[in-house]
């Protein structure tokens, strides 16, 4: 290798080399900027584009459509499950006994005998879970009871037998 070896600058020559780098970094600034505008113009003309060809062939009508048919089949799907089936049935058995109640007291009423006024009750469903929990609760433990019942049973049973 050979060692190269720079003779010092003038101030006039500095000078000029810095204009010159000065010139050459204004015109890769101003390249980059070109090309940075134009990449947005590109962005720009992109999603016009895609805006157009959406907005052609967008219709609220059958997204409706397809939520409807959704919604149709949610519905169809969840009528043939026995818990929904059931909880139905419960949730009517609430609004009718509610119906009943008030029916009763306005009856009541204009006969001119005292209704009591007795609470109607719930006319909603509560959430899904407590349903299912308690009901899961009260099997364990019917469960729990019948299988120590049969264990007391069958201990008895033992101890009565003679030897």
């Amino acid at each position: 290798m050979q060692k190269t070896t720079t003779t010092p600058k003038t101030p006039d020559e500095l000078r000029d080399e810095a204009e010159r780098l000065d010139a050459q970094a204004g015109a890769l600034r101003q390249q980059l900027q070109q090309q940075a505008q134009e990449a947005d113009e590109r962005r720009r003309a992109a999603t016009m584009a895609w805006d157009e060809r959406y907005a052609a062939r967008y219709s609220r009508a059958a997204i409706e459509a397809d939520v409807d048919q959704a919604k149709a089949a949610l519905d169809a799907a969840l009528a043939g499950n026995p818990l929904v089936v059931a909880l139905a049935a419960y949730l009517t058995a609430l609004r009718g006994r509610s119906h009943a109640v008030v029916e009763q007291q306005q009856a009541l009423n204009r006969l001119g005998r005292p209704s009591g006024l007795a609470p109607a009750g719930p006319t909603e469903l509560g959430r899904l879970d407590e349903y299912v929990t308690t009901a899961a609760e009260r099997m364990a433990s019917d469960r729990v009871a019948a299988e120590l019942a049969g264990c007391t049973l069958t201990v008895k049973r033992q101890e009565t037998r003679p030897r």
